[in-house]
């Protein structure tokens, strides 16, 4: 494992090397699958700590480098520089703005979307602009709430009493190091604050119940105005706190959107547009989008009928945990199998988008998830693709690829299962 990101480190331009790159992320997490399988029962402190001084070592290899397989950084410094000097980030898009000074200069011409207001809400704003708009500390701080994030999934595995190796399926995952220390993705620090709010609904002793609900809301409300994608976790963790803390908790999670939302209106609005956009039109390394925009000649008819799927099954799932009492461990189980399906379902499957589902496979363990957690770094091939030659061209058989990777990894697991009853009986 360690060898491998060594390698990786010493690329010149991961894009130059994406077989490299996929090929030495699947020696890594089948060797730390490997790892999880055959450890000691017992777990340490010092194990936790080994795995934490590694888990830093290895994206200290990659925080100096500049971001190559994303240049979705270049936004949030963008955005972080606008509010710095008391503009609105959503007042205009970046090609009708004059960049001033030489930090402005330096981001302006590496913008993806120019033409487009920014999509990210204000908390991520608040963010890019603590990163002081230069590269390299705004990746120190996504490193540091990603090992924020290492340090909750410890505290959840000594809750579940089992041992800390477990915690190397996110620590040492190739997709976390790459998002998180490479290319510095927001969802690093959405996910953070997600697993804090988990955190915080487990309060059970005296001293803290009462303040469960409130706390577990406002490190919610900060992750869904950090990326939206977490306001799916609200009705999960709504049933994981008491009954008399779940009013509190609704009330207390919109007010803080509330308050992070009112500074920047009314030009918010135009980020909405922007939403609308991505929400409508746009679409990424999604094999069942395309599968069902080519059986319905629309690719409205297949974001309407994807969306429509994804909300039964979470709704679903809600329903049956509603209908026992819920635990920790049967919550983020559910949680898993959601986020499994979303990835399989949404048009839009960007590598960072599965950074939620590794940090719940160390919770819930997953050989499809797990699967899937590699499978969508192939996505990368349109970015190498377009270093090339200029083009950019997705790939219907990748996109299959992975698809098919987790799939299978499903139907492997229900025969074993399966097997395994019939020899018992």
């Amino acid at each position: 494992m360690c060898a491998s990101y060594l390698f990786l480190s010493q690329c010149s331009d991961l894009r130059q090397f994406l077989p490299e790159v996929v090929g030495a992320s699947a020696v890594v997490v089948c060797s730390i699958a490997a790892l999880c399988c055959l450890q000691c029962p017992a777990s340490s402190r010092v194990i936790l700590y080994v795995v934490l001084l590694i888990a830093v070592v290895i994206r200290g290899l990659f925080v100096a480098r500049m971001p190559e397989l994303s240049d979705d950084l270049y936004r949030y410094l963008w955005d972080g520089l606008q509010l710095l000097k008391g503009g609105n980030p959503y007042a205009v898009a970046p090609e009708l703005v004059i960049p001033i000074t030489a930090a402005e200069r330096a981001v302006h011409p590496l913008i993806n979307h120019p033409y487009l207001v920014t999509i990210y809400p204000p908390a991520a704003q608040l963010l890019f602009a603590a990163s002081g708009g230069t590269v390299f500390t705004f990746k120190l701080l996504s490193v540091a709430l990603d090992i924020g994030s290492c340090v909750l999934l410890a505290i959840f595995l000594k809750k579940q009493q089992r041992s800390y190796w477990w915690l190397t399926l996110y620590a040492w995952h190739p997709l976390v190091v790459i998002e998180s220390a490479a290319s510095a993705h927001i969802d690093s620090a959405a996910l953070f604050f997600v697993l804090f709010s988990l955190w915080a609904a487990t309060w059970h002793s005296d001293r803290y119940q009462r303040w469960a609900g409130t706390v577990s809301a406002l490190f919610l409300a900060t992750a869904v105005m950090i990326k939206l994608f977490p306001v799916v976790f609200v009705p999960f963790f709504y049933l994981l706190l008491p009954r008399g803390q779940r009013l509190r908790f609704f009330m207390v999670l919109s007010l803080c959107c509330v308050a992070y939302v009112l500074p920047f209106l009314p030009q918010l609005t135009h980020g909405l547009t922007t939403l609308n956009t991505y929400v409508n039109q746009w679409e990424f390394s999604s094999f069942s989008f395309r599968l069902l925009r080519t059986l319905f000649g629309s690719g409205q008819h297949a974001r309407l009928l994807l969306a429509t799927l994804f909300a039964c099954i979470v709704v679903s799932q809600w329903w049956n945990l509603q209908q026992t009492e819920v635990t920790f461990d049967h919550l983020v189980k559910a949680c898993g199998r959601f986020l499994l399906v979303f990835l399989l379902l949404t048009p839009t499957l960007h590598p960072w988008y599965a950074l939620y589902l590794v940090a719940f496979i160390v919770l819930a363990p997953s050989p499809a998830s797990l699967a899937l957690s590699w499978s969508v770094l192939l996505s990368y091939q349109v970015v190498a693709v377009h270093y090339f030659s200029g083009v950019w061209q997705e790939s219907s058989i990748i996109s299959f690829y992975i698809w098919f990777a987790p799939v299978l990894a499903l139907l492997l697991t229900a025969v074993a299962f399966l097997y395994r009853k019939k020899r018992r009986r």
